[in-house]
């Protein structure tokens, strides 16, 4: 929003909304953005951990410009050549003494960092603590042909960020490991990279509610041959003690309720504010 010169958001039209950039790259399509501002307005999380961001400006520009202003963003660049970041918008309303950090500069056991990076966020909330450690797992891609997968890179990730939580074991805080994972995490069916998650004593929101594996789309893919692929890709991964006061959690859709309809092609998923679904869970602390 480079070129921002005062513009009602409510009422500019999309063809506007695109030249307030200088960027080389497009403005997201401004229904979808207020689809998803209105999302954030009907289910008013105190914590929205968001993936594949353009950056802090954008974190910025979206709060300021969509949600009122009424959130605090943290935010560090990413090492992604993609162009996509991780980071959270806090609520001004949550009484939380906060501090926030981020490994994004570490070296992993092959002295490569993180694909994107991993965001800490701590948290004290009427004399308890909670951990939230935000990331996006190396993708799948594997365009040199020297990782299948990305698998060895996605399971030094998932050591490294496991190495920190249990350093935390002494420390009685609600741990949330939570973001894309680019795996699959459900019992028998867990890639290896990823589980060591379990082996240190995290389980996903979902299956501590009981949801049915059918219920857990978070994204969906269609081959060539438009046949369509249901996958659960984000996770929110939580210790013991967070299970403990865990209330509610689910997939919602972008009307804030409970998704139930997934599209059919690649044309009705297009026409979706994100490509992934939003995964809603309370705390009651």
């Amino acid at each position: 929003m480079d070129k921002y010169n005062a513009e009602d958001m409510q009422t500019i039209s999309t063809a506007k909304f695109q030249l307030l950039t200088a960027s080389f790259y497009p403005n997201k399509d401004l229904d979808k953005v207020r689809n998803i501002a209105k999302l954030v307005d009907i289910i008013k999380p105190d914590i929205l951990s968001l993936v594949e961001v353009g950056g802090k400006e954008s974190l910025n520009n979206f709060n300021k410009h969509f949600l009122n202003n009424e959130y605090i963003v943290y935010h560090h660049p990413s090492n992604s050549d993609r162009g996509i970041d991780i980071g959270y918008l806090v609520s001004k309303d949550l009484q939380a003494e906060i501090s926030f950090q981020h490994y994004n500069n570490d070296f992993l056991d092959n002295d490569i960092k993180f694909s994107r990076g991993l965001l800490h966020l701590s948290l004290k909330i009427n004399g308890q603590r909670l951990d939230y450690f935000l990331c996006h797992l190396k993708s799948k891609l594997d365009k040199e042909k020297k990782d299948f997968e990305g698998r060895n890179q996605r399971k030094l990730e998932v050591s490294y960020i496991c190495n920190i939580i249990e350093s935390l074991k002494d420390v009685k805080s609600h741990i949330v490991c939570l973001g894309d994972m680019n795996g699959i995490i459900y019992k028998d069916e867990t890639e290896f990279e990823l589980q060591q998650f379990s082996k240190i004593g995290l389980q996903d929101v979902l299956e501590h509610k009981n949801i049915d594996i059918d219920n857990r789309t978070s994204y969906i893919y269609f081959d060539r041959g438009q046949k369509a692929f249901k996958m659960q890709l984000d996770y929110a991964l939580i210790n013991e003690l967070g299970a403990q006061k865990l209330l509610d959690a689910k997939i919602l859709n972008f009307e804030g309720k409970t998704l139930t309809n997934h599209p059919q092609n690649l044309k009705e998923k297009f026409a979706l504010p994100s490509d992934h679904y939003p995964l809603f869970f309370t705390f009651d602390i």
